[in-house]
């Protein structure tokens, strides 16, 4: 397992070494990249607080108590190999995220092992949300949930999440309205 881990995150610091490979590698003739959502490093905060929250319980217990617990000992260091496990799968999911949206559509990857991506034109979206856990509120990273017409995609601790939709929406308003103006003005010149 940890020797998975390792190597998943070596071939993932490759691949972000590569700007935005994904997105990168699938823009069109045409087509420019207008945002770039980053994945937040103070998502791993939960995982620190537990761990530091352990600790000083064990801590404070021996203190309080001038006795040390075996049991204690071993509670709060599986806590800790737990902790860190988990902060080994977010980093490798981190670094497996990629996504943004140019002037015509909305792309991402996300997963490492078995890749789930999302490449979607802009009359096709149907919905964004944001969704915050507690400290992401605080922090300010969340989940960008994409609900298009077949299928929702969710983009795990995205930083500045209500930044993204602000923008996506934006666009996704400014594509419309050119394809209104479009519309129009082959409607105008059929009637002629």
């Amino acid at each position: 397992m940890l020797i998975l881990s390792i190597y998943a995150i070596i071939l993932m610091e490759g691949k972000k070494g590569k700007v935005a490979g994904f997105i990168h590698s699938e823009l069109l003739p045409g087509e420019n990249l207008i945002y770039m959502a980053e994945t937040s490093k103070l998502s791993f905060m939960p995982y620190i607080i537990w761990m530091f929250l352990a600790i000083t319980f064990m801590i404070v217990f021996t203190f309080a108590t001038e006795s040390w617990s075996s049991i204690l000992f071993y509670i709060v260091l599986i806590i800790v190999i737990i902790c860190l496990i988990a902060m080994v799968f977010r980093y490798i999911k981190n670094l497996a995220t990629e996504f943004g949206f140019t002037n015509k559509r909305i792309l991402g990857e996300t997963g490492f092992m078995n890749p789930i991506r999302m490449d979607s034109q802009f009359d096709r979206i149907r919905n964004v949300t944001v969704t915050f856990d507690s400290l992401g509120s605080f922090f300010d990273y969340g989940d960008v949930v994409i609900s298009t017409a077949g299928k929702d995609y969710i983009f795990t601790a995205i930083k500045s999440p209500g930044e993204f939709k602000s923008a996506l929406i934006n666009q996704i308003e400014d594509n419309a309205n050119k394809k209104k103006v479009v519309d129009s003005t082959l409607n105008a010149k059929s009637k002629i």
